[in-house]
């Protein structure tokens, strides 16, 4: 058991540099699981953009083409305006383990279905 003056005297002793590093807003990545689990939504989120980019590409030859774009867009932002508080209270309501799964495996079978 440490006492608050040992503490404080540690702190002292430790570098200027340890201590801006675990201050830093690149901590949290030293971590390999959460490291792994923000490159994994970052991929993810690419590929959301890219079929969202390819799905309004796809249709800029289509009669009507700026309505139909335009509606692909709002398709891709209804339901985030929709569902983002609902969802953040349900997610504050559980293990927030499960809902990730939860979410993640329905991508997974939604992308399996669309792609075929």
């Amino acid at each position: 058991m440490t006492t608050p003056a040992a503490a404080n005297r540690a702190a002292e002793d430790r570098p200027a540099a340890a201590a801006s590093l675990e201050s830093s807003p690149w901590a949290p990545l030293r971590h390999p699981i959460f490291a792994a689990l923000w490159v994994g939504v970052l991929i993810s989120g690419m590929g959301t953009w890219m079929q969202t980019v390819g799905a309004q590409w796809l249709l800029v030859d289509a009669p009507n083409a700026a309505a139909v774009v335009a509606l692909v867009q709002v398709a891709n932002t209804v339901p985030v305006m929709l569902l983002a508080m609902p969802a953040g209270v349900a997610a504050d309501s559980f293990d927030k383990r499960w809902p990730l799964f939860a979410v993640q495996a329905i991508r997974k079978y939604t992308c399996r279905r669309c792609s075929r």
